[in-house]
């Protein structure tokens, strides 16, 4: 079972995956599925991450991505704290998430394994397919701006 609220996975940009592959493993030995052209993941004992080189999907500082098995119940307390929703509830390949900021604007991801239908609660959203949440803009950056 994984942890509820804990960071589950961690997201970078990255300029050049092929350096980023060769620097990780031959200093920490951290082994890498490519995910498409443009996104690398890796798997650790306690947390797995990725690196994205797409320059319109990939994060523009590394993002902690949480687990919670109720996505929209996490969404519910992340709104009531205070947090600005900056991506609503999506599906990819791998489950569903959300994205937001916390108080000092640090973007932020929750993330469910897709046993709870967001069409249970909001009605039906996009169904992510292949790669598209890559493609698409998983992590997209150019929505974040805070009104000043």
């Amino acid at each position: 079972m994984r942890p509820e609220g804990q960071i589950d996975y961690m997201e970078f940009p990255g300029v050049n995956l092929s350096r980023i592959k060769r620097f990780y493993n031959q200093a920490f030995g951290w082994e890498f599925q490519d995910l498409s052209p443009n996104y690398v993941s890796f798997a650790g004992d306690s947390v797995g991450g990725g690196f994205s080189s797409n320059p319109g999907a990939a994060p523009l500082k590394p993002r902690a991505v949480l687990y919670a098995s109720n996505l929209e119940a996490m969404e519910r307390r992340v709104r009531m704290a205070g947090g600005l929703i900056t991506r609503e509830i999506y599906e990819y390949p791998g489950g569903r998430r959300f994205h937001f900021l916390d108080p000092s604007a640090n973007e932020l991801g929750v993330w469910s394994d897709g046993s709870r239908r967001a069409e249970a609660v909001a009605g039906p959203r996009r169904v992510w397919t292949g790669l598209d949440w890559l493609r698409d803009g998983l992590g997209r950056d150019g929505d974040l701006a805070l009104a000043a």
